[in-house]
């Protein structure tokens, strides 16, 4: 797959190289890390390479990882994203393992995205977008059982705090880091909850 994948950028005008290990080459603008079937050993691949870009000579290229839905890998990759943006590319998820593919206008740095995913010969990009929930009876919560809001004495957890006691929770547990906090036990305790608060739970 290697091959002709090469041959395919090489048609784009581009140079590619074959590589399995070794020290990074001087000049290289990006380096498609394509693994294995086996996780494990791509994992400790993908951190090699990682360790071999980050001490290449400036300017370093830019890493992309191919995966089949190797959600590890995949959770490699957001993870390298955050801690190495000078030289991160992106994730690409093929439908097959022995498929090897990347949007040229990726590769060659004219797009902004940093994911794909290959379904059915296009490529698309993640999206957030509103989910419509089918009509039915408003939620009611059991009265006898107990709810656990981390973080329930900030902003968000305050208002998760208060969304529960109004669809029928009364035993109410929240962690919090916070000192305050006080007004909305009191505000939870009108509306008929009980509410035990923790400090957060330290290892």
């Amino acid at each position: 797959r290697g091959e002709a994948f090469a041959r395919e950028l090489e048609r784009a005008g581009q140079r590619a190289i074959l590589a399995t290990g070794g020290e990074i080459p001087a000049g290289i603008d990006g380096v498609l890390f394509a693994p294995g079937a086996e996780v494990r050993p791509a994992i400790l691949e993908a951190l090699d390479l990682v360790r071999r870009i980050a001490t290449a000579p400036e300017p370093r290229p830019r890493l992309w990882i191919a995966t089949a839905g190797a959600a590890a890998l995949r959770g490699l990759g957001r993870v390298l994203a955050l801690e190495h943006p000078d030289f991160w590319g992106g994730l690409v998820d093929l439908e097959r393992a022995g498929e090897l593919a990347l949007p040229a206008s990726a590769l060659l740095g004219h797009d902004a995205e940093d994911q794909f995913a290959r379904r059915g010969g296009e490529w698309f990009v993640p999206r957030l977008a509103p989910l419509r929930l089918p009509a039915g009876p408003p939620l009611a919560l059991s009265p006898e059982g107990t709810w656990l809001v981390t973080g329930g004495l900030g902003g968000l957890g305050r208002r998760i705090a208060a969304w529960l006691v109004d669809r029928g929770a009364r035993r109410l547990v929240l962690t919090t880091r916070s000192p305050d906090g006080r007004d909305a036990v009191e505000a939870l305790a009108r509306a008929g909850a009980r509410v035990d608060r923790k400090s957060d739970v330290k290892g």
